[in-house]
C-alpha cells in the first residue's frame, strides 16, 4: 500500500472517513513512526555500506540510518565485536594518540561510532564494510510506498489507529490494538525466521554510499 491507500484504510477503520478527528499530517507522523518500531522489531530494513580506513585510526561513524549492527568485515574477513566494558579492561592503551596498531580484530560500539582494536596499520580504500538494519525512510506523499515489506503493511494500520484511538481518549481500545499489533507481529517475524515457513524478501539494499 501506498501513503494514500494506508491514510485511507487508517481513517476507514477509525470511523472519520472525512479527517475531521484525525488528520492527515498526524497519520503520516504515525506511518512513519511505525516503520521505525517494524524496522526494529523485525529487522526487516537492511543495507549494506564501505568506509576507507584510515591508519592510526580507530573511531568511525554510523550511517545516520542505524539501529543494530548485523556483521562488520575488515578485508573482506569478518571482526567479532566486543562491549565496551570489555574494551576498558583488555585494551587500556587504546586511547593512547600512537596505540596500537594491526589489523583490527575486534569492533565494538559506542555512541554511534564504530571503533576497531587495534587501530588500521594502513589507510586503504573501501575495505572497512558493515552490514545493519536501518531505519525505513520517511515518506509523506501519497504515492510514496513504505520501505516496509508490504507483508508488514497491515500492521502500520494496526500502529497507526492504536495511536488514533489514544489521540481519542480510547485508551482501553488503543491499549489492545497495541497488544495485538506487537504480539501477532512477533508471530510473522517468527514464520519468516523459520526454515520450514515461507520465505518472504526483506528490503536490502547492497551496496550503498560511502559513509
Amino acid at each position: 500500500m501506498n501513503v494514500g491507500e494506508l491514510v485511507t484504510a487508517v481513517q476507514r477503520q477509525f470511523g472519520d472517513d472525512s479527517g475531521v478527528q484525525i488528520t492527515r499530517p498526524d497519520i503520516v507522523r504515525w506511518i512513519n513512526q511505525a516503520g521505525i518500531d517494524i524496522a526494529r522489531k523485525t529487522e526487516c530494513v537492511q543495507d549494506h555500506k564501505q568506509a576507507d580506513s584510515v591508519s592510526g585510526d580507530g573511531s568511525y561513524s554510523l550511517p545516520t540510518d542505524f539501529i543494530r549492527m548485523r556483521r562488520v568485515t575488515f578485508n573482506d574477513k569478518v571482526i567479532p565485536s566486543t562491549t565496551l566494558d570489555i574494551a576498558d579492561q583488555d585494551w587500556m592503551s587504546r586511547d593512547i594518540p600512537s596505540g596500537v596498531q594491526g589489523t583490527p580484530q575486534y569492533y565494538y560500539i559506542w555512541n554511534s561510532v564504530l571503533y576497531l582494536y587495534p587501530k588500521p596499520s594502513q589507510s586503504s580504500s573501501g575495505n572497512l564494510d558493515i552490514y545493519y538494519v536501518r531505519t525505513p525512510a520517511a515518506v509523506s506523499a501519497d504515492e510514496d510506498i513504505p520501505e516496509i515489506p508490504a507483508k508488514y503493511h497491515e500492521f502500520i494500520v494496526r500502529y497507526c489507529l492504536s495511536k488514533a484511538k489514544e489521540l481519542n481518549d480510547e485508551y482501553d481500545v488503543a491499549r489492545t490494538v497495541k497488544v495485538d499489533y506487537e504480539s501477532d507481529i512477533l508471530d510473522v517475524k517468527d514464520e519468516i525466521a523459520r526454515p520450514n515457513s515461507r520465505s518472504y524478501n526483506a528490503v536490502r539494499l547492497l551496496p550503498g554510499d560511502d559513509w
